[in-house]
């Protein structure tokens, strides 16, 4: 179950981001030193309200509500506001997490479909695209969240599908100078192909999906990057 919230922070573009926004690579390795034993830190506060409240609160497990224990807790133990600033502090964080999350959206399409498709386009004509982008994406995700019944599946749910195609190519790229556009793309799309095997029946067995996936990508991005460097070789 954490397998995939793992593997998507290891590659996830809102945390490359911040990385990027520093002035230096010292920077950046003290900026993500720090931040992993913050959110390290701060982690284990829900994790031990959450044990609290299975025992508090029994009926909301078994029911399938487990996902308002948190809310739960503070409204019954907090005194007075105390409770709404918290749920208030909860909202912030994951807004905080929303809009990054919709600019690298937004940065995806792009560069990854619009500008490849598009030609060369102004820079004030980027702006304005990445806005509608931005837009569109933004109430989608809002009309999905209306339609869902529980927000920790659902966070789940996307977090395996994205690290099933992306999370190879990103590693291998970053780790491997021999890696190239090709063998990524592969790697992405046969990674992809397997969870959704999954997704229409097929049985892994005991293996976690993501693991599978994680493999096939990695076989692919490595076969077909050796295979058409070398083919690029002896075209030179």
């Amino acid at each position: 179950m954490c397998t995939p919230a793992v593997m998507y922070t290891l590659i996830g573009q809102e945390s490359y981001q911040r990385l990027y926004a520093c002035k230096n690579i010292h920077e950046a390795r003290k900026c993500a030193v720090i931040s992993s034993i913050i959110a390290f830190t701060i982690s284990l506060a829900p994790c031990i309200i959450g044990f609290a409240g299975r025992i508090d609160f029994p009926g909301l497990a078994e029911s399938g509500e487990s996902n308002m224990i948190l809310g739960k807790m503070a409204l019954e133990y907090l005194p007075g506001m105390a409770g709404g600033i918290f749920l208030c502090a909860c909202l912030a964080a994951i807004l905080s997490t929303a809009d990054s999350n919709l600019s690298a959206a937004a940065s995806h399409f792009m560069n990854d479909i619009y500008l490849p498709l598009g030609g060369t386009v102004t820079e004030k004509r980027k702006l304005v695209i990445s806005r509608i982008a931005t837009a569109v994406m933004g109430f989608g995700a809002v009309f999905v969240s209306f339609n869902i019944e529980n927000i920790v599946t659902a966070m789940l749910a996307s977090y395996t599908i994205y690290v099933s195609g992306a999370f190879i190519p990103i590693v291998v790229g970053a780790l491997w100078k021999g890696a190239n556009k090709t063998g990524a793309a592969w790697g992405l799309i046969l990674g992809f192909a397997v969870y959704v095997a999954e997704l229409m029946g097929v049985d892994y067995g005991n293996i976690p999906g993501e693991m599978i996936s994680a493999a096939a990508g990695l076989a692919a991005t490595l076969i077909v990057s050796l295979a058409t460097n070398k083919k690029n070789r002896g075209r030179k």
